[in-house]
């Protein structure tokens, strides 16, 4: 065969694979189904009407009392020809809350305004969304889509935090408030629920730190302070220096004593001596220690037997300090000598703050292995499921813990503590 024939072929080869491979890819892209039948699919969902409230985790969250509506946007990929979106309480219901019917084909895509009316309960529920065929005897449906949604009443309190949901929803329209609000009960994680702060100690829930004295508020509670204001007995000190630092009493401003000044955290010293005494001290300390040194030396003593004479010292003064300072704890621990020890001091109080509730998962977590069920964590802290399932989701997005499904359960998990050897369930909303 001569070489242009077998070029020829070659090329023809190429030829044959390119119309294949064109062919193969006009048939991956056609919307139609290989019987002819068309093909549609939903695009979104969108709520809209005076019931809806927020959405937050995948979950819209509606007023009972009010209308709501969807704006259903499908696409039909087929000839033109009417089809119908229809929207029904939930799948297997027979009866639709509404139908809209569109002029619709080709590829192209259109919007339908569906009216659901007002929901008869509260809780959650679904709505269930499909596409069918306008006319004929058997409305095989194209396409459909189901959309998780929450019903709750205005005077009712999702969270059980003190404050009604209409009273969360309405001051998330003030700056720092979270628009799901109405679904955590403590927005700043400071250890105490919304409604008691706003209702009974007009500290902020969205501020951990409502005086910004360094206390959260949930410690200043714990203390007896106020966390509206840094220096509750009003003694100069601010409440987070007495309780932290000096381990004094933040609610007796005679203690430790003060020097009055406003902003200053300065303390008065009846045996500190003035600047003049302590220049005298320190010279004369100064003297006697050169003094010391140079009679050492001419003694024989070499450098080495010099160091550890002064590490010897050193030594016995560290004892005789820390023997001083076990005394004198002991004779303020016995007061006035009966040898019945005080109260326990602010300070003592800091290491016995009560854990949030995320940290009481993640140290039930840890407790037993770093991995649990779902169902148990709600036996373990007496929660409700809703707001165990509420936590665990909010934990999950910020990446403190993981869940997965096995069975009809969720098991939770720290990183590093995944379980093997299970069989994980669906991917449903858990």
């Amino acid at each position: 065969m001569e070489p242009g024939s077998r070029n020829r072929d070659n090329w023809s080869l190429y030829v044959v694979f390119a119309v294949v491979l064109v062919l193969a890819s006009a048939a991956v892209v056609t919307p139609a189904r290989a019987d002819g039948e068309a093909v549609a699919h939903i695009v979104a969902v969108n709520d809209t009407g005076e019931a809806v409230v927020a959405s937050s985790n995948g979950t819209t969250y509606l007023w009972q009392t009010e209308s709501y509506a969807a704006n259903v946007t499908f696409r039909v990929d087929a000839p033109e020809d009417k089809y119908s979106v229809c929207v029904y309480p939930d799948e297997s219901a027979s009866n639709e809350f509404d139908c809209q019917s569109k002029d619709i084909g080709n590829g192209t895509t259109t919007t339908a305004l569906l009216d659901v009316g007002n929901a008869s309960a509260t809780g959650e529920r679904s709505l269930y969304f499909e596409v069918v065929p306008t006319f004929g005897n058997d409305e095989t449906p194209l396409a459909n889509r189901t959309v998780t949604q929450y019903v709750m009443s205005k005077d009712g309190d999702l969270d059980d935090d003190g404050l009604t949901n209409e009273k969360e929803v309405n001051l998330s329209e003030k700056p720092g408030w979270p628009k799901d609000a109405f679904d955590d009960p403590d927005i700043d994680n400071d250890g105490l629920e919304d409604g008691r702060e706003v209702n009974y100690m007009d500290s902020s829930p969205t501020n951990a730190d409502t005086d910004n004295d360094g206390l959260p508020d949930g410690a200043e509670v714990q203390y007896g302070t106020d966390p509206t204001d840094s220096d509750t007995d009003g003694d100069g000190i601010s409440d987070w220096k007495e309780v932290r630092e000096l381990g004094s009493d933040p609610l007796d401003p005679s203690s430790p004593e003060s020097t009055g000044e406003t902003g200053t955290d300065s303390l008065t010293d009846p045996v500190t001596p003035d600047s003049n005494d302590q220049f005298a001290l320190f010279f004369l300390l100064g003297v006697g220690v050169l003094g010391a040194t140079a009679l050492l030396w001419h003694a024989g003593w070499g450098q080495d037997g010099l160091g550890a004479a002064l590490r010897s010292s050193e030594t016995t003064e560290t004892s005789t300090d820390e023997a001083t300072g076990t005394a004198q704890g002991a004779g303020e621990a016995d007061g006035d000598g009966t040898g019945v020890s005080g109260p326990t001091s602010a300070a003592d109080a800091a290491r016995d703050e009560p854990l949030t509730d995320e940290g009481q998962v993640k140290h039930l977590l840890s407790k037993n292995g770093g991995r649990m069920k779902q169902a148990d964590i709600v036996d373990e802290t007496g929660w409700s499921k809703s707001k165990v399932s509420r936590l665990l989701s909010r934990m999950e997005e910020r990446d403190e813990l993981n869940r997965l499904r096995v069975g009809r359960g969720n098991i939770v998990y720290l990183d590093g503590a995944k379980p093997s050897g299970v069989d994980p369930g669906d991917d449903s909303p858990r």
